[in-house]
């Protein structure tokens, strides 16, 4: 029976390969699993006995802190040959800094290896940190347009080492009979189903306050309507509520992190790491929220694979053109965020006084768009049928 070592650096990559594929897993790829992971010393508690048996899960730690000494790779040395592994699974190739030594030791060792690339804009942070990365045997990537980029970034690499599979996470919008109910979802938000949501998805990648302080005035002035709620979401890992909770108090927005988070996690890691649960629970948001206002996250493509209106600001805040032109949202506009402007599914406001009026128009009409929404996701998910972790599986299984 093959055995596969599969990196989970934290919970965030747990989401994004482990946790959707574990039933395939488990019930049609009947192989040994052992998943090298600085949470191992808490895996009861972050991979519960009845999601992962023990009798075909195994858990070994790698520290985070300690990935680059040499007693590291000495101790994978030990697990690899303890396991003797048929492949070796990452989601980074050494943009998670643990999976430097994971991938390096295995082509040491003659292993086979491959990596999934958790994120559709991971291919321009790994040509930022070239010297760091480990190139594997095979990767898998969502899209042709991070294929494409990944072969003219990193020349060593050919066309056969690169698969297309699709995101194995976005599989759940296709799971309908999971998808918790509006109302499941609003009880869960502590707000009132019979009313509409807007939802703004923060960033610490510039203030956002500007923003929400815009949505909030015209909400009290009725310029929005009134049956309108305003919800925020910080991201789960970078998040910090004190950027937001003054304006979120005093225009009545619900904030809370994305699902998934856990201030009480014994690993940091390990703060955000959803149950499935929670992850269906994500997917209703997406497929009941009215309007989503954001800057330049990776929200926008679930807002647009849930066919909600999906709105990037493009403006910062008054006088301070200078730290606007420095950001990351500028920054991302000229890099990958352009792979999804480009199908047409979201609304680039790059004007102040456009906002509001574009946000009731699609509170008027929600089916605007819609067609550049398809596209949009077409082009950074490529496969919209919820077969990505077949197709992910597939590749893997060629290899072993």
């Amino acid at each position: 029976m093959p055995t596969i070592a599969i990196s989970v650096p934290s919970g965030s990559h747990h989401r994004a390969l482990l946790q959707p594929m574990r039933e395939l897993l488990i019930n049609k790829y009947t192989w040994n699993y052992v998943i090298i992971t600085p949470g191992a010393p808490w895996a009861d508690e972050f991979f519960p006995h009845s999601e992962y048996p023990r009798h075909r899960f195994s858990f070994e730690e790698i520290k985070s802190e300690a990935w680059d000494k040499p007693e590291t790779e000495a101790n994978l040395e030990v697990i690899y040959k303890k396991y003797q592994p048929d492949l070796v699974l990452t989601t980074t190739t050494g943009r998670d800094v643990v999976d430097r030594p994971i991938l390096r030791v295995a082509k040491k060792l003659g292993l086979k290896t491959c990596t999934f690339i958790e994120s559709w804009d991971n291919i321009w942070k790994m040509a930022r940190l070239r010297k760091e990365q480990v190139i594997p045997d095979k990767i898998i990537v969502w899209n042709q347009i991070m294929k494409d980029h990944l072969l003219r970034e990193f020349p060593e690499v050919n066309e056969e080492q690169v698969a297309v599979t699709g995101a194995p996470r976005f599989d759940l919008f296709s799971h309908t009979n999971r998808i918790p109910s509006r109302e499941e979802l609003f009880e869960y938000l502590g707000l009132d189903p019979s009313k509409r949501l807007l939802h703004i998805a923060t960033v610490e990648l510039y203030d956002m306050s500007n923003v929400a302080e815009q949505i909030g005035i015209a909400k009290q002035d009725g310029s929005l309507p009134e049956d309108l709620q305003l919800y925020a979401s910080m991201h789960p890992g970078s998040g910090k509520p004190s950027m937001h909770q003054h304006w979120a108090d005093k225009y009545n927005y619900t904030l809370r992190y994305s699902f998934g988070r856990r201030d009480n996690s014994p690993h940091k890691d390990f703060n955000f790491n959803p149950t499935m649960r929670e992850m269906y629970m994500l997917v209703a948001l997406w497929k009941y929220t009215d309007v989503m206002v954001n800057f330049s996250s990776s929200a926008a493509v679930e807002s647009m694979l849930g066919d909600r209106p999906t709105i990037c600001v493009l403006y910062g805040k008054p006088l301070d053109w200078w730290n606007w032109r420095k950001s990351m949202v500028v920054k991302d506009f000229k890099e990958h965020y352009r792979d999804i402007v480009s199908g047409g599914g979201v609304r680039v406001i790059k004007k102040r006084p456009d906002l509001i009026p574009a946000i009731n128009d699609y509170l008027e009409h929600p089916e605007k768009d819609r067609d550049g929404r398809v596209q949009s996701c077409k082009n950074i998910i490529s496969f919209l049928d919820g077969s990505s972790c077949h197709r992910t599986m597939e590749e893997i299984q060629k290899l072993v």
